[in-house]
């Protein structure tokens, strides 16, 4: 369990990948509650990248790739 200053930058760090990747908090927590496959599979990307300490824009940029290697292996 993180302490609760690591917690609180945990968690502005997830918020502002959210934003950055234009998804609402309200919508992503609901979905990652009801252990949806994407939010699960995001949330587990930042939680990952947070431990390795990578900045947000790494972390966006990880990020952006992944989901398109995802949606590309999606059309074949």
């Amino acid at each position: 369990m993180m302490p609760i200053a690591q917690d609180e930058i945990h968690y502005r760090y997830l918020l502002d990948i959210l934003r950055a990747l234009h998804i609402k908090r309200k919508d992503f927590m609901t979905k990652l509650a009801q252990n949806s496959k994407y939010e699960m599979m995001l949330y587990a990307w930042i939680n990952m990248l947070f431990v390795q300490d990578k900045t947000k824009d790494e972390a966006i940029d990880f990020i952006y790739k992944c989901r398109y290697q995802c949606y590309c292996k999606q059309m074949r």
